[in-house]
């Protein structure tokens, strides 16, 4: 039996590995983002289901469309200021983005990493506005790493977006 949000494939792992994938989910995360292929480890194929589960997706997705309409909240619910004044040209962006992690069917872990790092990392370009990277430069760059290669490792999708 399993509870609330928890996977199947969760409650399989006792609390020892459940516990050590949380507590490495951001360097986990930050591998993935970089290109570092699910198949290299057990603890990277089970971070990149999570990653591209429908609920990961729709949060995120969430997150962006907050974002856009200047509500001003991260994904873990944290207020902070509107985006960049920069951003106002991202809007469109950021809706992008948004719709394609909604759609059905796959998209590469590596772009839900992507935007999960775009989305906390504090010191980016969608949150500071002295950051060196270009905003709508990022963002079609994750927009793109969204998309499916063949090439790709196929993680589970558990779920549907919609």
């Amino acid at each position: 039996m399993f509870f609330g949000t928890q996977t199947l494939e969760e409650a399989e792992m006792d609390l020892r590995e459940r516990l050590s994938l949380r507590l490495q989910a951001r360097q986990l995360d930050r591998a993935l983002a970089a290109g570092v292929s699910p198949a290299d480890s057990p603890q990277l194929a089970r971070r990149a289901a999570a990653l591209v589960r429908a609920d990961t997706r729709i949060e995120l997705a969430g997150s962006l469309r907050r974002l856009a309409r200047g509500d001003g909240r991260t994904p873990f619910g944290n207020s902070v200021g509107a985006l960049p004044t920069r951003g106002d040209e991202a809007r469109g962006d950021l809706e992008r983005l948004a719709a394609r992690l909604l759609e059905p069917g796959p998209v590469a872990t590596r772009g839900v990493a992507l935007t999960k790092e775009l989305l906390t990392d504090g010191a980016g370009p969608l949150f500071w506005t002295e950051s060196a990277d270009d905003l709508r430069a990022r963002l079609r760059a994750v927009l793109e790493a969204l998309e499916p290669r063949i090439s790709d490792p196929k993680p589970e999708t558990k779920g549907s977006t919609r």
